[in-house]
């Protein structure tokens, strides 16, 4: 084989490989949205049961990571992150995922009133559906200069009856969202429910990547991306 055939061959082979690449990055579907009851489906047999589910919940309650296994795929496991739609050459608009299971942080629940809380979330940690977007994430996020986001309760949030064996409460929290150096205030969606003794904390709100001085990433790829998103959270906590 002469030289040129070998180039052009070795070209050939090159291109087919990026083309298979590019064809399963674009073709998984992402991971599925947080929900309370697969949530509470993850909390098996944990060692801080509560007779038939109606001890008295006051008191502290902290981030427990032992609780589950993260899994950015199978949506498994204490994380913190977002989803946001791209549109991408081909077919067109997906959705792109990014999250940390390093989160730390606790809530006080005192009657049916919590009534203080705050977390913390690692973003260097921040991994998504598809290695590929990794980097580009955390340096979007500023992970650089501003390795911590955080969320801090301002106002107390009234579950109105504590969380049961097999009920979920609904309700709203506000406070202040850091990201990338930048605070916000939010209004949160969140679900509670309990489950062999474990606190589990569901929920979800919009944000506006310039609100926090994030571009989104962008890759050969990707066509645009949205200037907004989704910022999920699953939590499982137990008793301090």
């Amino acid at each position: 084989m002469s030289r040129n055939r070998k180039v052009l061959a070795t070209a050939v082979v090159a291109v087919v490989g990026v083309g298979v690449a590019i064809a399963i990055y674009l073709s998984a579907e992402a991971p599925e949205a947080v929900d309370i009851d697969a949530a509470v489906e993850q909390v098996d047999g944990a060692d801080a049961a509560t007779e038939d589910g109606e001890a008295d919940l006051a008191g502290t309650w902290s981030v427990d990571p032992s609780i589950g296994t993260f899994s950015v795929t199978e949506s498994t496991g204490t994380f913190v992150g977002f989803r946001v739609a791209e549109e991408l050459t081909g077919p067109g608009e997906v959705e792109a995922i990014g999250r940390t299971p390093a989160v730390t942080g606790s809530l006080v629940l005192d009657g049916t009133v919590v009534t203080d809380a705050g977390f913390e979330a690692d973003m260097t940690k921040l991994v998504s559906d598809r290695s590929q977007r990794d980097r580009r994430m955390r340096d979007a996020v500023g992970v650089a200069t501003h390795p911590t986001a955080t969320f801090t309760l301002t106002e107390p949030v009234d579950l109105g009856v504590q969380p049961t064996e097999g009920e979920t409460v609904e309700v709203e929290g506000v406070g202040d969202l850091t990201v990338n150096g930048v605070t916000r205030t939010v209004t949160v969606s969140l679900q509670a429910a309990v489950s062999d003794g474990v606190l589990v904390v569901t929920g979800s709100f919009p944000i506006v990547f310039a609100d926090h001085d994030v571009t989104p990433p962008s890759a050969p790829v990707v066509v645009s991306v949205d200037d907004n998103g989704i910022v999920e959270l699953q939590l499982f906590l137990t008793r301090a």
